[in-house]
């Protein structure tokens, strides 16, 4: 229950009131079980840590908005830090640890504070401690991933031993050839410290396995996992982008496999890791003039835009910062500018949607306005936007845009206010930043007269107000000299006081409010020293903004141009004196080394050594005036000879600081001398400056009008050359259609000059085939006359069955009179055998052409059913023929019978009367 609370405490689910005093609680908690476990590494106390990194890594989820001291976090990490190569503490409280240091390194004061504690160190004795594990062990993954969140954007500085060692350790893995993951991570901290250290690259270019190592990286690029592939092109363009590897790789024939990997990589990938790879080489590579007219012209590079972007919506905190970290590096490159520009917001788009259902860019905008934990991605939200709507005014897009600036308006304005002092130190420097990159985007809308109008009506004059008399009460650079310590605070704040001035000035126009808000700015006896301390800055746009405020100033009775003079007079000696004393310690250290040096084997006064604790109770009581009848002579002059030797030692001290002293006051003179024959020369050679400067500054004015005809024409011709590239692609796709169609038209007239043949051919075969079908339609008609007569005759036959019946049922009783009468049957019998024989006959005679008219049938029947199904009529008619036969067949079989039954009955009549005759 204690454990659940501190949690919910934590991670702020508890109420406000609670919230800081429970991470500072978690946070002591867990300092104070780190610290048991050192002392003691119990099995309780191993628990109890446990479960404590259990509560601060679900704290630490949302670095941002966990409050903590940082004092105490730092405690915490260095506690940590000094558990990590212990070998007594388990592995699951090891993995936890180095995760919750994972965690903290979102945070780059924190990263510092780790490289202070030596965490690099710490990762490499366990590297090197475990290299016999496996490559997939999960605590050597997890000490990689470290490894690369505690390198990535950190300028490394080398030589140094341990990062020699773990660049070793890196290249040994990577030259091994293996594509796990441990060689992709081992990849990736080596992109991480080649990536912003220039000594880093040095020092890995000057080892004798650095072509061992790029061709193995060369080697990965033949994988089929684009991940590998995305971050060994990092690691290579981190290493020789410039170099001649790097041209070669990276070359018109080479870079459109390359953007397609990383685009693909970008846009498919569901892990975050490669997809920052993906980004960090796309960031790199685009940096270099080549690769920027090779990404212009690359094929798919609209299509991709417009893919990312409508990703947006969808990513969170980390995928939208790595977004806008690519659409801020290729709002860097001409051309790709004005693509990005009208893929975000729909220009193109004849069917455009509001700004509030066009949901890449309200996205934007909800991060610009965002108080996540993601301070990051707000921030470089703000600077796209600034970009984006720079690029708006350049290609004079005002008017399709204003629905978009006005949402955009509206929304930043919640940035603006900001109170000092009610937050904590990182997210008071976060407010600051927001505040700052938010007055960087009004003042880019505000450069366009239509948004200027709208920003009139839309932003609060209170609010800039209060910015401004914000930094006049508590800027240090008003309150009082500035410490080191509050530099990086002055010139946060020296930078939204001259932002949210030149707003006013710019607005002004549009609204009396911002006119009286300058009146009181200008009239304000502070504004000098701020003014005066942004000229002391070197800026040229600090020192642009602060002439256009001064120029601002003059137009009212206000405002004092002595008192200016006098704050920037006042910092220019400050400067002086910080030099000049920087100087002059430097000089008297030198002298007074030397004087020691000179009076270094100077004999001193030999001491006599005696009790000090006598002395000093005969001091006592002379002070006191206490009677000196018991002190003898001896004493009291052991105490004169005691003071006078310390006199003596005394002055032999001042004597050698008088010496010093002289020297330094020599040697200043000299200096003075030196200053003095240095200031003219200066002097002399300020005014030849000056006059280079003159003429300088001509010849830029006259090169900058040559630029701005020359990037006039290189935009046209730019433009010219993307219209003549779209038409060579579209005449080449013309071109290869073409080629396509005519050998299909080939291939057509081929098979339909085939199918005419195969049609005559069939034509032949279906009128012979009905020659054939009308020869059988006559048979058939000559076999069904056949077939009636027979059916006639076997009508006959029934009926004169049946009076045979009636006559054998009448003979019955007249047997005596049929035997007179049996020889005339005989007779008969014997006809009728005859005729039984003869049907017989006939019978096997229709089997048989029976027989061959199914098989003529069959196989009529499947080859008029391969031509037409025309035929099927006629195999009806075939079956209803085989149907009747079947009948006939029948009733020739009926008939036989009563033949048969004939014969019994006319041979047993006559068996009776042969033995009758016998009896």
């Amino acid at each position: 229950r204690k454990y659940k609370s501190l949690e919910i405490m934590a991670t702020g689910t508890s109420k406000s009131g609670a919230y800081k005093s429970g991470s500072k609680l978690v946070l002591s908690v867990f300092y104070d079980t780190l610290r048991k476990l050192r002392s003691g590494k119990t099995l309780s106390n191993a628990r109890e840590a446990e479960r404590q990194t259990d509560v601060l890594l679900s704290a630490t989820c949302s670095l941002y908005s966990l409050e903590y001291e940082p004092e105490e976090l730092r405690e915490c990490i260095k506690s940590a830090i000094l558990l990590l190569d212990d070998n007594c503490i388990a592995v699951v409280l090891l993995e936890k640890l180095m995760k919750l240091l994972e965690n903290l390194a979102s945070d780059d004061c924190l990263k510092f504070h780790m490289f202070d504690c030596k965490l690099m160190e710490k990762l490499y004795n366990n590297l090197k401690k475990w290299k016999s594990k496996s490559h997939n062990d999960t605590t050597l993954l997890q000490t990689l991933t470290l490894l690369c969140c505690l390198t990535d954007g950190v300028v490394i500085k080398c030589p140094d031993g341990v990062v020699e060692d773990v660049i070793e350790y890196l290249i040994s893995i990577i030259k091994a050839g293996s594509c796990d993951e441990m060689a992709v991570l081992c990849m990736e901290v080596l992109a991480n410290m080649c990536r912003r250290s220039e000594s880093v690259r040095s020092y890995i270019k000057g080892k004798q396995s650095i072509k061992a190592v790029q061709k193995c990286l060369i080697g990965h690029l033949s994988q089929g996992q684009l991940a590998i592939i995305v971050t060994s092109l990092h690691v290579l363009a981190s290493l020789c982008l410039y170099d001649h590897l790097g041209e070669s790789l990276f070359n018109s024939k080479n870079v459109d496999q390359t953007f397609q990997v990383a685009f693909s990589v970008l846009l498919k990938s569901p892990n975050f890791r490669p997809k920052a790879r993906a980004v960090d080489l796309l960031v790199d590579i685009t940096q270099c003039e080549r690769v920027q007219t090779l990404l212009y012209q690359y094929h798919s590079l609209s299509q991709f835009i417009n893919s990312a972007v409508l990703l947006l919506p969808s990513a969170d905190g980390k995928t939208f910062l790595k977004f806008m970290e690519l659409f801020v590096a290729f709002m860097q490159v001409r051309g790709i500018r004005g693509l990005l520009c009208k893929q975000l917001l729909k220009i193109d788009d004849h069917t455009k949607l509001p700004e509030q259902q066009n949901l890449p860019f309200s996205s934007i905008v909800g991060w610009a306005c965002n108080r996540s934990q993601y301070p990051k991605s707000t921030l470089i939200a703000l600077d796209f936007l600034s970009d984006l709507f720079e690029e708006v005014i350049d290609a004079d897009l005002n008017s399709v845009c204003f629905s978009y600036a006005e949402f955009l308006v509206q929304n930043l304005m919640q940035n603006i206010p900001f109170k000092q002092g009610e937050e904590d130190n990182r997210h008071r420097t976060f407010s600051i930043h927001r505040v700052t990159k938010t007055l960087s985007v009004l003042l880019t809308l505000s450069s366009s007269a239509l948004f200027a109008g709208l920003l009139g009506q839309q932003v609060n004059g209170q609010s800039l107000s209060a910015l401004i008399q914000m930094q006049l009460s508590h800027n240090p650079a008003v309150l009082s000299q500035v410490k080191e310590e509050q530099y990086g605070t002055m010139m946060s704040g020296l930078d939204i006081f001259l932002k949210s001035t030149l707003l006013a000035i710019k607005l002004k126009a549009k609204s009396s409010n911002f006119e009286e808000i300058l009146l009181r700015t200008v009239a304000d006896d502070r504004v000098m020293k701020l003014i005066a301390k942004a000229f002391s800055i070197p800026d040229q746009k600090c020192v642009q903004t602060a002439l256009l405020i001064v120029q601002e100033g003059c137009l009212h009775s206000s405002f004092h141009l002595e008192n200016l003079a006098n704050h920037i007079t006042a910092n220019i000696y400050r400067l002086d004196k910080c030099k000049t004393q920087s100087q002059s310690q430097e000089d008297y250290s030198v002298a007074a080394e030397n004087s020691c040096s000179l009076n270094h084997n100077a004999t001193e006064s030999p001491v006599i050594p005696f009790d000090t604790n006598e002395v000093d109770a005969l001091l006592e009581r002379f002070k006191n005036d206490v009677e000196l009848k018991d002190a003898k002579s001896s004493e009291i002059m052991q105490i004169y000879d005691y003071k006078l030797k310390a006199l003596t030692t005394k002055e032999g001290h001042l004597q050698d600081l008088l010496e010093a002293k002289a020297l330094a006051l020599s040697q200043a003179d000299r200096l003075i001398a030196q200053y003095r024959g240095r200031r003219a020369q200066a002097e002399s050679e300020c005014v030849k400056l000056r006059n280079l400067l003159q003429q300088s500054e001509k010849y830029g004015e006259e090169l900058k009008e040559k630029l701005s005809e020359v990037t006039a024409n290189s935009d046209a011709n730019v433009e010219k050359m993307r219209i003549l590239n779209d038409e060579n692609k579209m005449l080449k796709s013309i071109a290869e259609e073409k080629s396509k169609l005519s050998i299909a038209l080939q291939e057509q007239t081929a098979e339909i000059e085939q199918y005419q043949c195969s049609v005559i051919a069939l034509t032949n075969e279906n009128k012979k085939l009905l020659d054939i079908n009308q020869e059988l339609k006559k048979q058939m008609s000559s076999i069904q006359l056949q077939h009636d007569h027979t059916i006639l005759d076997l009508e006959n036959l029934g009926k004169e069955r049946q009076n045979f019946l009636q006559v054998l049922a009448e003979n019955e009783q007249q047997i005596q009179e049929l035997q007179s009468s049996v020889s005339k049957l005989s007779q008969q019998c014997d006809e009728y055998l005859q005729n039984k024989t003869s049907l017989e006959e006939n019978i096997k005679a229709l089997n048989t052409e029976l027989s061959i008219m199914q098989r003529s049938n069959h196989s009529l029947t499947e080859e008029i059913s391969q031509i037409r199904n025309s035929c099927n009529s006629l195999e009806k008619q075939l079956l209803h023929s085989n149907q009747i036969i079947q009948h006939q067949k029948c009733a020739l079989e009926q008939h036989t019978q009563m033949v048969t039954k004939i014969h019994e009955l006319t041979s047993n009549p006559s068996k009776t009367s042969l033995e009758d005759t016998d009896l």
